[in-house]
């Protein structure tokens, strides 16, 4: 019986240690994302679309749609790091990223970046399967915004995930 007993506290503190060593890994991968999104805001700039020619407005496309597609993989990696305890795996990876999942961990982002993050993920599918040249100042001026105004909170959001996984123990 103690023998069994022992087993179980040392299976359970291999899965404390496997835990701790995914959520360090998680965090440093998450961390990593952080910096790919800024160099990504780097490159954006706060361009003026007014006047801009084709290929002026064709770069900037391009730099929304990488800058989201920056954000899709981070949030794709920490839903695949966190599919067994997420209620709904069927939900788009964005609005996964809103839910709390207790003590599995806390949502990521709030409904304010999500619905930011949701007209960049638009546009991104627009860009990809409808865009037709040429290409409009009024196709990309809402979500240039959206994506500027997202610059602003979408890091204390990601960081505070950061200090979550942490303080996993």
């Amino acid at each position: 019986m103690e023998l069994q007993e022992n087993r179980k506290s040392g299976l359970d503190v291999l899965r404390e240690t496997l835990g701790r060593l995914a959520a360090r890994a998680l965090a440093e991968f998450v961390e990593g994302k952080l910096r790919s999104i800024e160099a990504r805001y780097r490159e954006l700039g706060n361009p003026s679309l007014r006047g801009a020619s084709q290929d002026e407005l064709t770069i900037v496309a391009c730099r929304l749609v990488h800058l989201y597609s920056a954000f899709d993989l981070l949030f794709r990696r920490i839903s695949r790091d966190y599919l067994r305890q997420s209620r709904s795996t069927r939900r788009p990876v964005l609005e996964r990223m809103r839910m709390d999942l207790g003590p599995a961990r806390p949502a990521v982002i709030d409904d304010q970046a999500f619905e930011k993050l949701s007209a960049l993920a638009r546009f991104r599918h627009w860009w990809f399967l409808e865009a037709e040249p040429p290409l409009e100042e009024k196709d990309l001026a809402p979500v240039l915004r959206k994506a500027l105004e997202l610059r602003a909170v979408y890091r204390p959001q990601i960081e505070s995930f950061v200090e979550f996984l942490r303080g996993v123990r």
